[in-house]
């Protein structure tokens, strides 16, 4: 399990995972977004911290993404909504993403503690998007920060992975709260309305290689792809997740790693897709 991880994490390094410069809204990838908001929030009203928001997603808007050549291909800048929503249902058809399966990297009962996994969750999506041909500068993460009351559990953060779409809009590709990718302000506004939020949520956008909500980029030693799974306090999650992303993908005429997702029947999108 661990060789194929290792293979897998070379791979998904191929595409920059130490992050390129970026627009100043975007440089929070090393910042812890808990105590972040906090300060930002300090001595703010509601309306002061909704205009933040706004502000956020202005300039996600804004942003301009340049085209990258590299010797297989151009990469695409967009994808199209059906392939987004495509890729949604493979959180239910990977089976270490899949919630028939939370209990097995879950912490244990006894600790009263529970991941979630959605971090995990947007990592496996940005690295889904980068390996069927996506330019990673038109994939981010879009973060909610605050208290959050569902009812049945109480959120600190969430997050998800944005992708720039054909038509324009960047789309949310997350399984909370369904199946068809939300344009970045209709999850917003989703997320605004969910159970008991806070009504100072902050809302920010980061480059994907951002790990989790407290932590930096993706590092081994953050995914724990060293450890044991009983070393690990993921319990393993990222080492499957990367050993499954490898198997699924197979192997090309060269025996290297192929682009897109065979075991699911998604190829890599540069195929169908021009942009």
């Amino acid at each position: 399990m661990l060789i194929k991880a290792v293979s897998f994490f070379a791979f998904a390094s191929t595409f920059s995972l130490t992050s390129f410069a970026s627009p100043k809204f975007l440089n929070l990838v090393e910042v812890d977004l808990y105590s972040h908001r906090d300060r930002e929030i300090q001595g703010k009203s509601v309306e002061q911290v909704r205009k933040m928001n706004e502000q956020t997603l202005a300039e996600l808007n804004s942003f301009k993404i340049s085209k990258k050549n590299l010797t297989h291909g151009t990469l695409l800048n967009s994808v199209s909504q059906d392939q987004a929503d495509q890729l949604i249902s493979t959180f239910d058809e990977n089976p270490v993403t899949s919630m028939a399966n939370y209990s097995k990297y879950n912490r244990p009962p006894n600790e009263r503690t529970e991941i979630g996994y959605c971090f995990g969750r947007a990592a496996y999506m940005d690295l889904a998007l980068r390996k069927l041909g996506v330019n990673e500068e038109a994939i981010k993460k879009i973060w909610v920060v605050g208290p959050m009351d569902t009812g049945s559990v109480n959120w600190g953060f969430h997050v998800a992975t944005l992708v720039k779409s054909n038509t324009g809009p960047w789309l949310a590709v997350d399984n909370y709260p369904g199946y068809r990718a939300l344009t970045a302000e209709k999850w917003v506004e989703r997320m605004l309305r969910e159970g008991r939020a806070d009504a100072k949520l902050r809302f920010y956008v980061t480059e994907p290689q951002k790990f989790s909500v407290s932590l930096g980029r993706y590092t081994r030693t953050q995914m724990g792809l060293d450890m044991t799974s009983g070393q690990d306090w993921y319990r393993g999650f990222f080492n499957d997740l990367m050993s499954w992303m490898s198997e699924c993908s197979g192997k090309n005429e060269s025996g290297r790693m192929a682009s897109g997702l065979s075991c699911l029947g998604i190829s890599d999108f540069r195929a169908p897709l021009k942009n």
